[in-house]
């Protein structure tokens, strides 16, 4: 610490006397500026660093002479020693993120002047190291850094790489600042354009790549998505584990890595840092989010929508997907976003914005840090309703004892009227007093034969299903499964309530997409076939053989997973007092029609 200070001080002191003493030569600019060339090929990468004079001067504690001279071999030794110096401190790092062992193979000098190089002429000159660094494998990722000087060295360093495969360049240069690294993966089987290739071809290239990239085509970017939709308001930030440490700190015990249980262990801190962060309004109220995920991607990760295995990832490549759920009740009138996260790293935040169909990209900048959306004339979400049932078939309620005593009282009043006897009188007024006594009871209830109380039509069964079936996929809108329920208590009646729910949530799970639920886009009936019910009353019950198809899609990161699967089940609608209800269901068979990815693009 005692020597890194030294450096630190001794340097600003140089800096500064250069700018105000008098009388002195003037001296080498304080920063560190480089090139390099990468060859990549499938067994070897092979790299051509050039490093100004300056950088001697800087890093190998050189003494000029009274009149600001350092000598040839004062210079040629400082080279010698700038092996070492290179080959620590440019790494090319593997998949795993492990460091690939290199050596200096070459270096070539430019002829010196005899009498030395003055320092302020230090930049005019420079010294080609050839590094070489061995491939078990033609690799698939690799990593690019450059850490000049070190951990402790305060001096900016930065360097211009330019990246070539066997020969042919990849990229224009580019800049490479001390410290951040750059990656990148390698299709063999698709070579890059020669340098002589057309604007055409360049393009088609490029656009090739963006695909199968599904649109990340940096692994040093922040990415944002936001969705607007009738029931949420989600934001996604895929961002460099690199750039989210420049903003929050996470423990780690190893500078190159990040291990599964700090993965874990850096959760909840994340999400206290973004929830309290970017505030988002809806319908001018502030909402918090909910925490849907947070993810770590490694570099060969290419499908966000899909859960990554856990596993220790470099630190220098890894990245964090945060998924931030807003909450809208229903379909929102506005909503506010605003960015307030920047800094070196993220000088603007490119993001892009889903309101349902559509598709645009909004430019945030410490200028323009807000995005405001009002709805363009979507209608609300209707509620689901419940299917009243049939008026009840009219029912004349029969008081037995009173007819029972009337139909013995017929053949016995006309003796006790005729005859004027006392046993006959006792008996009507006996029967008499039974049936004023038996009038209240009425246990016995019989329809009214000529009510208009017909079974139902095959078109009008078929109808009330489709309403109630639809009804059944619309409950799952709801993001809140106490609102799925009671959305679902409207259409589906007694035990099947809790196994439907079950049934059908596990029909939406997306296996391929980590167990992600899907969001039902389209529920289409094939075939329905109406049967009465055994024993029940053929206007208020029937069945229903029913063929359908769902499909649904996995939305994240601008990814589109869309699944359709057909089913085919036996099903029991009823009236109930509360409505028409579906209360019997039994699945036939089961099967997946189809599976597609997608990409959301910006409208050309």
């Amino acid at each position: 610490m005692k020597s890194s200070l030294k450096s630190k001080t001794f340097f600003a002191l140089l800096a500064l006397a250069a700018l105000v003493l008098p009388g002195q030569p003037a001296a080498a600019h304080p920063v560190s500026l480089s090139e390099a060339e990468a060859d990549i090929y499938r067994d070897r990468v092979d790299v051509k660093l050039k490093i100004l004079l300056e950088d001697l001067y800087l890093y190998q504690d050189l003494k000029a002479s009274d009149e600001g001279y350092l000598s040839v071999a004062t210079l040629n030794e400082a080279m010698e020693k700038h092996k070492t110096f290179v080959k620590d401190f440019f790494q090319i790092r593997d998949l795993e993120g492990l460091t690939i062992a290199g050596e200096v193979t070459g270096m070539t000098a430019q002829e010196l002047p005899e009498e030395g190089v003055h320092i302020a002429n230090l930049m005019q000159f420079n010294v080609e190291y050839l590094l070489h660094f061995p491939l078990a494998d033609a690799p698939k990722f690799l990593t690019f850094i450059q850490v000049f000087g070190g951990a402790d060295s305060f001096l900016p360093a930065s360097m211009w790489l330019t990246l070539k495969r066997e020969g042919e360049g990849m990229f224009r240069p580019f800049m490479l600042p001390k410290d951040v690294p750059y990656a990148i993966d390698i299709d063999w089987d698709a070579p890059p354009p020669p340098a002589d290739a057309s604007p055409e071809e360049a393009s088609a290239y490029f656009e090739q790549e963006n695909q199968k990239k599904l649109g990340f085509t940096s692994y040093g970017a922040v990415y944002s998505f936001f969705y607007i939709t009738d029931f949420e308001v989600r934001h996604e930030i895929l961002i460099p584990l690199l750039t989210l440490e420049s903003w929050m700190p996470i423990e780690r015990r190893d500078k190159a890595f990040i291990e599964v249980e700090e993965q874990h262990a850096a959760r909840d801190a994340i999400f206290a840092y973004f929830r309290d962060r970017n505030p988002v309004e809806v319908d001018g109220i502030a909402v918090k989010p909910s925490l849907e995920n947070i993810v770590y991607y490694g570099l060969d990760f290419k499908d966000f929508a899909q859960l990554a295995p856990e596993k220790r990832l470099s630190a220098y490549t890894a990245r964090v997907g945060i998924i931030l759920n807003y909450s809208t009740k229903g379909t929102p009138n506005a909503v506010k976003l605003t960015w307030e996260m920047f800094n070196n790293y993220v000088p603007v935040l490119y993001s892009m914005i889903y309101d349902y169909d559509n598709t645009n990209q909004k430019v945030f900048t410490r200028r323009e840090p807000i995005f405001e959306w009002n709805n363009p004339g979507r209608e609300a979400a209707t509620d689901i309703a419940t299917l009243d049932p049939p008026p009840p078939a009219k029912k004349y309620a029969l008081p037995v004892i009173s007819l029972g005593a009337a139909l013995l009282l017929l053949p016995v009043l006309p003796v006790a009227l005729y005859r004027r006897r006392r046993g006959p009188m006792l008996l009507c007024a006996a029967l008499l007093l039974a049936g004023a006594a038996g009038w209240p009871w009425q246990p016995v209830e019989i329809a009214d034969p000529f009510s208009n109380h017909q079974a139902l039509s095959d078109e009008e069964a078929a109808n009330l299903f489709a309403a109630l079936h639809k009804n059944v996929y619309r409950a799952f809108d709801y993001r809140i499964e106490s609102d799925v329920y009671d959305a679902l208590d409207k259409s589906v009646g007694g035990d099947l309530l809790a196994t439907l729910y079950l049934q059908i949530r596990k029909g939406l799970e997306m296996q391929e997409q980590g167990g992600a639920i899907s969001r039902i886009k389209d529920v289409r009936i094939v075939n329905a076939e109406h049967a009465p019910l055994e024993g029940a009353d053929p206007a208020r019950a029937f069945a229903m053989l029913c063929t359908w198809q769902v499909e649904g899609s996995v939305e994240h990161w601008g990814h589109i997973h869309t699944r359709t699967n057909q089913y085919q089940a036996r099903f029991k609608v009823e009236a109930l007092e509360s409505g028409w209800k579906i209360t019997g269901m039994d699945v036939i068979s089961e099967e997946r029609v189809k599976f597609d990815t997608g990409l959301r693009v910006l409208p050309s």
